[in-house]
């Protein structure tokens, strides 16, 4: 069997970024079937090892595809469009999550805040749709870096209001 180049070869899926979880999740288990132990009774120990190394691999890629951040970073590899995440954003949206990060530190804050960038998190994703969608990479860069921050800072969001017994 011919080694997977990458996280969509290995689940046997098509590159793109739009990707609903039940479609990944079967892909998942069909390639988690195919590489059970169970069906490797009486085959070579190369030929289990080899199943074993496919089911780790398939194991990786779930967990890469399953994040539209790590979805999106392949799929501009594939394009030739490496993301380089040494670069920030522009500096008004680090003014925005400066802001956000000092609401956060607050001793209490409002699910409304939570909610707020849960928004701004799904649209972000909507924005990586529409430029994967028109092959605008510069535009799937910039939207990316933005998506980074945000995802930090919706999960620091339900972080503290989980600590203060509140849900969204």
């Amino acid at each position: 069997m011919k080694p997977a180049r990458n996280a969509f070869d290995c689940l046997r899926l098509v590159p793109n970024f739009k990707l609903p979880s039940d479609v990944l999740e079967r892909a998942y288990k069909d390639v988690l079937r195919v590489t059970h132990p169970d069906q490797f009774v009486g085959k070579t120990g190369a030929e289990k090892l080899a199943a074993s190394h496919q089911a780790a691999n398939a194991n990786e890629a779930y967990e890469q595809l399953k994040s539209p951040y790590h979805r999106a970073q392949i799929l501009l590899d594939l394009q030739g469009h490496p993301f380089d995440e040494t670069q920030s954003p522009e500096p008004s949206f680090l003014m925005e999550v400066m802001i956000y990060q000092e609401a956060l530190q607050e001793e209490e804050i409002e699910p409304s805040l939570a909610k707020t960038l849960e928004v701004l998190l799904k649209e972000a994703i909507e924005n990586l749709e529409r430029a994967f969608e028109t092959k605008n990479y510069n535009q799937v860069t910039k939207v990316l870096r933005r998506y980074k921050y945000l995802e930090r800072l919706v999960f620091l969001a339900k972080a503290k209001l989980k600590i203060r017994g509140t849900s969204l």
